[in-house]
């Protein structure tokens, strides 16, 4: 089997897990297996995460991809080179633009002055100070002839002609006229566009579905869009009513809701339009990725406590900012003076550890005098500390260490394949890759050996799963 063969490096991206590592002697960068092995030596000045199976990474003033084999996807052949998007990678040489795809293969070659990411399967590219568009097959299917021009969304592409900016559809067609001082993409069926100097929203055929009256505006997400009108800011729906009014000297949005500013104090927002917390804290930040699961952190003369989802204060404001917090789900992680409290919902605390890690699959890996256990979101411990190591959960089991050993648990604690070996990787569909003797294997969430631990190399391990 080939080595570039594409089932070949999804099984190499699942089965390992790579975290960025740096050698203190040499000072350059390499990935280091979830075992702290070493993968791919530090020959790097700089590396970037692994993402759908590729890392970015530099030498000098060149860079390339790499795929967790540490084989050269993209080669160290360009000046300059983004990040995918759509399997697609900008790269610039000699001063010119072109696109690679996910392969490493040139399909638009470096001759365009400037380029934009691809988005709908259409890039922007730039020639001569005029731009046109290809598509993801490398032909050119809008010629550069316009002085400026959004990305394709909807179907469409907000261009600029004399002076004035208009839509086109793939094929350049003039959908709707060059008469817009300024226009953005379309977003949920509307784009924003600028006429005199004030805001307002179209559809598709035009039709000015919300009067041009805004300073300025976001493009619409999920329903709502924000604005600026007399110097404040609020948001509105599709139809232009307001669902939180035009008021606020900033808004900082977030999925379930919005952070507000009047005057130096901040508060928070539904997405309704309600204000949960009043406008009278230094700062408010969402603790983890919803502000009503857990509620937020809040500032009050330099000192830090927590508010819950109702607005109710249930940690007082104590904390100094080098105390640091984080959000396990359902509970607050307070790291003060290099010993993490763990703070339940009602303000109590729950455990008490040397270090907390992100929860996964709802368990938290935790630290208490050189051993590892794991709580749940809530906070409570599920496994005690008595491990040497501990991975994250993954397909819900995690691999623990005895001595120099690993094994795995259940998330119940039980020890359902014993440690005996000398590596152990995470569980993906039900099988992880272990190492044994210096030999590599796969073996099932039972122990049995899916692929037994004969293989010098993890390529040549995976080859044979390949195979089966």
């Amino acid at each position: 089997m080939e080595k570039d063969n594409v089932r070949y490096r999804e099984l190499y991206d699942k089965y390992l897990e790579l975290e960025r590592s740096r050698d203190a002697f040499c000072g350059k960068w390499g990935f280091n297996d979830e075992a702290g092995k070493n993968v791919i030596q530090p020959n790097y000045n700089l590396v970037y995460p692994f993402v759908n199976a590729m890392a970015k990474v530099r030498i000098g003033r060149k860079n390339a991809y790499l795929d967790k084999s540490g084989q050269e996807i993209v080669p160290f052949n360009y000046d300059i080179i983004g990040f995918f998007l759509e399997g697609f990678l900008e790269v610039k040489l000699d001063g010119k633009w072109g696109f690679v795809d996910n392969t490493g293969k040139e399909i638009v070659a470096c001759k365009y002055d400037g380029a934009g990411a691809f988005n709908n399967g259409m890039a922007r590219v730039e020639l001569d100070g005029k731009w046109g568009f290809v598509d993801n097959t490398g032909k050119e299917i809008v010629a550069c002839k316009y002085d400026s021009a959004e990305s394709f969304s909807e179907g469409l592409a907000a261009v600029k002609a004399d002076g004035k900016w208009g839509f086109i559809d793939a094929s350049d067609k003039e959908v709707l006229p060059f008469k817009y001082d300024y226009a953005m993409s379309f977003s949920e069926g509307l784009a924003a566009v600028k006429i005199d100097g004030k805001w307002g929203f179209i559809d598709k055929n035009g039709n000015e579905v919300i009067p041009c009256k805004y300073e300025s505006v976001d493009g619409f997400s999920k329903g709502m869009a924000q604005v600026e009108l007399d110097g404040k800011y609020g948001f509105i729906d599709k139809t232009g009513n307001e669902i939180i009014s035009c008021k606020y000297d900033r808004i900082y949005r977030a999925d379930d809701g919005n952070g507000v500013e009047i005057d130096g104090k901040c508060g928070f927002v539904d997405n309704a339009g309600k204000e949960v917390v009043p406008c009278e804290y230094g700062s408010v930040r969402c603790l983890g990725d919803n502000f009503f699961q857990i509620g937020a952190l809040v500032r009050n003369n330099l000192k830090y406590g927590i508010i819950d989802a109702s607005g109710k204060q249930v940690v007082a404001a104590k904390y100094k900012e080098e105390d640091t917090m984080s959000c396990l789900g359902e509970s607050v992680v307070i790291n003060k003076s290099e010993v993490c409290h763990i703070i339940g919902k009602d303000g109590k605390e729950v455990g008490k550890y040397d270090m907390v890690c992100d929860v996964v699959e709802g368990m938290a890996n935790v630290k208490l005098n050189d051993k590892w256990g794991f709580v749940d979101a809530a906070g409570k411990e599920v496994v005690s500390c008595k491990y040497d190591g501990a991975l994250h959960f993954s397909d819900g089991f995690a691999a623990v260490k005895v001595g120099e050993q690993w094994g795995v648990i259940d998330k119940t604690g039980n020890e359902v394949i014993p440690c005996k070996y000398d590596a152990l990787g995470y569980f993906h569909d039900g099988i992880a890759r272990v190492e044994l003797g210096g030999k590599y294997g796969f073996i099932d969430a039972t122990g049995a050996e899916v692929i037994p631990c004969k293989y010098d190399t993890y390529g040549e391990c995976i080859t044979a799963l390949c195979n089966k």
